[in-house]
């Protein structure tokens, strides 16, 4: 709790910094059936006596009780960077009198209030509860999007909050919004919540991600750093989602989108990842500019197993002229532990460029890396072949008894660029 907030009445945001912990207590530290509350708060509810008439305002003209609340409190163990941030947290235990909304009172989506409204009747007639729950279970069921794509992005929005206040922070806020909108536009996809975006396919939200990067990467390289966005990266899952309105969405994809984009991508190498489950969705084949990398990734309670996505070529230009680089391996043909060897042997691949040139361009290669059996001689070259304005062939060629696991390139172009692309 804290004055740090401003409340968005127009699209039903909250922001600040007091907004930004609570965030982090919920999504980070908290574990199943545990409330955790900073030391304002347990002050709040140990000296304020308004308090604890809460719940007797909120049972007016509910059924009378004996019942009173009491609280007590256990010291919670933070991280040094936790506690820096946090201070002291506590893990609140509470024993609280029934509360009884107001009827008059409903929620604003009419499909949820018929949901609880069947909730009311399965705790009203216990005697016929499993067929209640089962007609429950088939009304939820059409509520269900089937292998829905979810994509959310993470911001380190507290970063920039501490050093320059609330106001700053806002304006990034509305900065990463317009980029956002006109990104998820360019691939098909739809906001469903703040940082949550639906994709129709992997393959796009993919796409959409390593845009969001590049604009946001744009964007702070021409700005001061009171003005730079502070972008985590983003998370990529798919799965089944229960989607009841246009900001009542739950599921694992959202839960394991969320700790992708939160917990595990940093502000600011701003990474992007999929799940295992959301890989399998992608053809790399169709998408021949990236590089794909598995990591088994921690938080504090869970370990997801991803993959790392990213580009493995760039455009950079200078008036007309246009300079590509990217990276290739040999491991997007061979598997890495499977060995090459032979007097002459070579491994080829074609790489295209990301723009086409206007006429054949000049490439160069630099050996990136290589992996090969130590009990034999090292030997290895790497040559340009069949360069036209589209792309090249590159070949890594070994001699001798060289065995070779794997080897990369980097490579560069220059050359002219082609009218559309001025």
């Amino acid at each position: 709790m804290g004055r740090d907030v401003y409340v968005d009445k127009q699209e039903g945001k909250l922001y600040g910094g007091v907004v930004d912990k609570a965030f982090h207590i919920g999504e980070n530290l908290t574990e199943k059936n545990v409330v955790i509350v900073t030391g304002e708060v347990k002050q709040a509810i140990e000296g304020l006596p308004a308090f604890f008439s809460l719940c007797e305002k909120l049972n007016a003209g509910a059924p009378p009780t004996n019942e009173q609340p009491s609280f007590s409190f256990e010291p919670f163990g933070l991280s040094e960077s936790d506690h820096k941030t946090l201070g002291n947290c506590f893990k609140l235990s509470a024993t609280l009198p029934p509360v009884f909304p107001p009827n008059n009172q409903p929620n604003s989506n009419p499909k949820i209030n018929h949901i609880l409204k069947q909730l009311e009747i399965v705790e009203q007639n216990p005697t016929n509860r499993d067929e209640q729950i089962k007609i429950l279970r088939n009304e939820l069921q059409s509520y269900i999007k089937s292998s829905t794509v979810v994509m959310m992005y993470g911001c380190a929005h507290e970063v920039i909050t501490q050093k320059f206040g609330i106001g700053a922070t806002l304006l990034n806020r509305k900065r990463i919004d317009n980029i956002v909108e006109k990104v998820i536009h360019d691939y098909g996809g739809v906001a469903c919540e703040a940082t949550i975006i639906q994709f129709k396919s992997v393959s796009d939200a993919v796409l959409a991600a390593l845009k969001l990067r590049d604009e946001v990467f744009t964007h702070n390289l021409n700005h001061e750093e009171n003005e730079k966005i502070p972008f985590k990266g983003n998370g990529i899952h798919i799965g089944d989602v229960l989607s009841i309105g246009p900001f009542e969405n739950w599921g694992d994809p959202i839960n394991t989108a969320s700790k992708l984009s939160e917990d595990i991508a940093q502000y600011p190498h701003m990474n992007t990842y999929t799940t295992n489950e959301a890989f399998s969705h992608i053809k790399p084949s169709l998408l021949p500019h990236l590089e794909y990398e598995q990591q088994a990734l921690k938080t504090d309670k869970d370990t997801f197993s991803t993959y790392f996505i990213s580009r493995s070529s760039f455009v950079l230009q200078f008036d007309n002229l246009f300079i590509q680089t990217g990276k290739w391996n040999s491991t997007r043909k061979y598997p890495w532990n499977s060995s090459r060897s032979g007097m002459n042997g070579f491994i080829s691949d074609r790489i295209e460029f990301l723009v086409p040139y206007k006429s054949v361009p000049i490439v160069t290669l630099g050996i990136q890396s290589v992996d090969c059996a130590h009990d034999h001689n090292f030997r290895i070259n790497n040559e340009v072949l069949e360069l036209d304005e589209k792309g090249f062939k590159v070949k890594i060629g070994w001699w001798g008894d060289t065995h070779l696991f794997s080897a990369g390139v980097n490579w560069t172009a220059f050359g002219l660029a082609t009218p559309q692309h001025h």
